[in-house]
């Protein structure tokens, strides 16, 4: 095929994937109208129409749900005349309550693999980069490799499609214009606390929290504050290590425990495989406990749909815990307890009450007064004319363009206060790495400052290059920060967010970077998404249109040659103005002296010139 011909029967050829052989340049009408014929199929394919959901997948002849009774549709304000002949069953009965858009996977990569361009780029990790072992041999691999239960209705589609895709799919390969078997699978998982419980299927009761600890997390009940405070983080600290053996610093009492062990993904599907999933809303009566026969399934609600992958029993992390959730809210708590923000911080009288009943740091319990109760200081909380420095500091302080949110607009001097709810997880992550260490370099006795220097930990993790060796230093310094925590901080300060800290190395021992499997890049193309919204009645139809378009223009411009665009008219003037001003040429005519100075600074600023300079020197 010659360069700016294509022929018009790739329908008859049944593959699209022709196209690609060389760009489009000229077009005939009846080439126009089957490449406009083959784009439309595309945005089919994209926008997914083929595998639109309604409600549950099974009975879907179904006018009502199995569980709760409800009607699966909203029923029409007329009622759905029967006079109505001409009338499709399903405009009677109303539009459905729950619909789900899909976008189908296998096409998706497909179509990445097909393009000659896009193809090209799958293989930079192979040829444009310093091979670091983190991929596989097959140049092809685009991924490193793994060293409500209503969302489950929903995830159906995904799961048939990744089980698809394990078992391995025909794929046309454009750079050398051969077809291959793909293989892909599902590595982990990224979501924030909420929504792990209703993905992993573990429920949250009981003090049962952690996802890496599952039953054996170390969790205590606070009777005042009526919360679970997860301590006892010495137990990660060598046998020998001094804490161990301090115990009026942290709870009463010396650490002997050993810490849980890391169970596999076929150890935890020995404990889930027979848990039985009620999928819908739960039934009045039934005890959520357990079942309506007494049966309890200690820390799990259900069986997960990922359990129905091949593979997923053999992954070592299964639901990775999100840093940038993780971040702001542990820079919330910490902010909001050494300023005693109200509603923010972990220091109240219930607190102090909770220490009474622990039976620790009785300094701190809760005294008579005149006028009422009076908490005492803590070396935690920071007085008036401290809070009132800092927030002037977080005020005045400025950041290089794009850095971070502007202070100013994040703390009020008068009120004493942080605008959380303007913070966003970055502004959160520099707050807690790189401004609150300077901050306060005078203000907490020297063991608090300590402590609040050392969370500088999340800049470590951060990096994208991080050495193995570094780990288990890291590893053991996070485990004493911790050990810092609860000697100062009341049992309160302890929530999940702060236990799940102590995994987070050995995460990237399994995962990788900390920025390979956080919710940094979703959560931004998420306010991508949201812009697509132009009628808030339909949301989700508006992104899917949107966004289907996009990716259907995006994916058929690869095939186009950008120097010589189609349909856009050239004017007779391009070119013969190239060079030119529009007010004509300007010149000047410098002295030899300002000549040869603009020449010499031009030459200092070469890096070509560099050598001789530090030479001549």
């Amino acid at each position: 095929m010659e360069r700016g011909e294509w022929v018009a029967d790739t329908q008859e050829a049944g593959c699209r994937d022709d196209i690609n052989e060389e760009y489009i340049l000229e077009f005939s009408d009846d080439q126009f109208d089957a490449l406009v014929d083959n784009v439309e199929e595309v945005i089919h394919d994209i926008r997914g129409e083929d595998e639109m959901i309604e409600a549950e997948l099974q009975n879907e002849d179904l006018d009502n749900y199995l569980e709760c009774g409800m009607s699966r549709y909203k029923r029409r304000k007329d009622g759905g005349d029967d006079g109505e002949d001409n009338m499709d069953e399903r405009e009677k009965k109303g539009t459905p309550r729950k619909v789900a858009w899909y976008f189908p996977l296998v096409s998706r990569l497909q179509r990445m693999f097909a393009n000659k361009k896009e193809a090209k780029l799958l293989r930079w990790h192979e040829e444009g980069r310093n091979k670091d072992g983190m991929f596989g041999d097959d140049p092809r691999n685009i991924r490193p490799k793994q060293p409500s239960d209503r969302i489950y209705v929903f995830l159906q589609p995904l799961v048939e499609d990744l089980q698809l895709l394990w078992d391995g799919v025909e794929v046309k390969y454009a750079v050398v214009n051969k077809h291959f078997t793909l293989h892909a699978m599902l590595m982990t998982t990224i979501s924030d606390n909420p929504a792990h419980r209703n993905l992993s299927g573990q429920s949250k009761r009981k003090g049962q929290g952690c996802s890496h600890c599952l039953s054996e997390t170390c969790s205590l009940r606070l009777k005042n504050s009526n919360i679970f405070a997860y301590m006892g983080h010495r137990l990660w600290l060598p046998k020998n290590h001094p804490y161990q053996s301090m115990d009026k610093k942290f709870d009463g009492t010396r650490e002997t425990r050993n810490p849980p062990p890391h169970l596999l993904g076929s150890d935890v599907y020995k404990k889930v495989k027979d848990v039985r999933t009620v999928l819908g809303k739960r039934k009045c009566g039934v005890d959520h406990e357990g079942d309506d026969d007494g049966h309890d399934e200690g820390i799990w609600n259900k069986k997960s749909i990922l359990w129905e992958l091949e593979y997923w029993h053999i992954l070592a992390v299964r639901h990775s815990i999100d840093t940038m959730h993780l971040k702001k809210n542990i820079c919330e708590s910490f902010v909001g307890t050494i300023m005693n923000i109200k509603g923010k911080g972990k220091d109240y009288e219930n607190a102090r009450a909770d220490l009474e009943d622990v039976g620790i740091r009785p300094e701190l319990y809760v005294k008579e007064a005149e006028n009422g109760k009076a908490l005492p200081v803590a070396a935690t909380t920071m007085s008036r004319k401290e809070k009132k420095e800092l927030c002037q500091f977080l005020h005045s302080i400025k950041f290089p363009s794009g850095y971070n949110s502007k202070c100013a607009r994040l703390v009020s001097v008068k009120e004493l206060k942080l605008n959380f709810a303007m913070m966003k997880s970055h502004d959160c992550h520099v707050l807690m790495t790189s401004v609150l260490p300077v901050a306060i370099k005078n203000v907490f006795p020297v063991k608090v400052r300590e402590t609040v220097m050392s969370l500088y930990f999340f800049n470590a993790i951060e990096q994208k290059v991080i050495d193995d060796k570094l780990l288990t230093a890291l590893d053991r310094q996070l485990h004493e920060t911790h050990c810092l925590m609860e000697a100062f901080f009341s049992p309160t300060f302890f929530d999940i967010m702060v236990h799940l800290m102590v995994h987070l190395v050995q995460e990237i021992h399994y995962l990788g970077p900390s920025y390979l499997h956080q919710m940094f890049p979703y959560e931004r193309y998420m306010g991508i998404l949201k812009s697509f919204v132009k009628n808030r009645k339909y949301p989700e139809g508006n992104i899917i249109s949107q966004y289907g378009t996009e990716e259907t223009v995006e994916w058929s411009m690869t095939y186009l040659d950008p120097d010589n665009l189609i349909g856009v008219p050239h004017s007779r003037h391009e070119g013969r103005l190239d060079g030119v001003g529009a007010l004509g040429k300007k010149s000047m005519n410098p002295e030899q002296k300002t000549y040869d100075q603009a020449h010499f600074l031009v030459l200092e600023h070469m890096e070509l010139v560099e050598p001789y300079v530090l030479k001549h020197k």
